[in-house]
């Protein structure tokens, strides 16, 4: 089931994340603030990246989805989105 949620909503599942995406995702070794900076600066657009999953935990939405998670919520600190479908 799809749904929209605004990335502040959604909790990351662990206290620390690696800031290099993985050799599994699109953007496999590049820095998590690179891709952010590619973002805002139109080389590439928040559609290129897969939506997040998130579970409901009692009232909080957690993802693992981590990386994906922190360049999310930094666009929407900066005014680059709202609101963002997760699965």
């Amino acid at each position: 089931m799809e749904t929209c949620l605004k990335p502040y909503e959604i909790f990351y599942s662990q206290d620390s994340i690696n800031n290099v995406f993985d050799r599994k995702s699109q953007h496999r070794n590049i820095r998590i603030g690179e891709t952010l900076d590619d973002i805002c600066d139109g080389r590439c657009s928040v559609l290129s990246t897969p939506p997040i999953t998130v579970k409901s935990v009692g009232v909080k939405w957690i993802t693992a989805d981590n990386r994906r998670l922190w360049v999310l919520k930094h666009l929407e600190r900066l005014g680059k989105l709202e609101t963002i479908k997760c699965v």
